[in-house]
């Protein structure tokens, strides 16, 4: 009986996990999104001739917004900073979808630099 207990304990919890029960910790999203803006970048000055590539290249996360409610759990607008002798920067936009536990790119533009 004891055993049988645990084995629908266990298996409660295996359920429970796969559907998405347990939260998933704030530095592991915030990681993902690193891995992704990081990747972005680097395949944007990929593409391009090394002669338009700025001598340092980077992004800012200009807005970071959590919800409670809904599938996409947050949102992030990315400015990227790459163009040599170009007051262009390029923004994007992604959302955390939840219940997949990813960030979707959802927009992508580009800007002039007011300064």
């Amino acid at each position: 009986m004891v055993r049988r207990m645990g084995f629908v304990i266990a298996a409660l919890l295996v359920v429970c996990l796969g559907a998405g029960c347990a939260r998933e910790p704030e530095r592991l999203i915030e990681k993902k999104l690193a891995v992704i803006l990081d990747d972005d970048l680097a395949t944007v000055v990929a593409e391009l001739p090394k002669e338009s590539v700025a001598d340092t290249t980077f992004y800012e996360i200009r807005v970071y917004k959590q919800y409670k409610e809904g599938k996409y759990g947050r949102l992030a607008t990315v400015d990227f900073y790459f163009l040599k002798n170009v007051k262009v920067k390029m923004v994007r936009k992604y959302r955390y979808y939840m219940p997949a536990r990813k960030w979707e790119r959802y927009f992508n533009e580009y800007e002039f630099i007011h300064e």
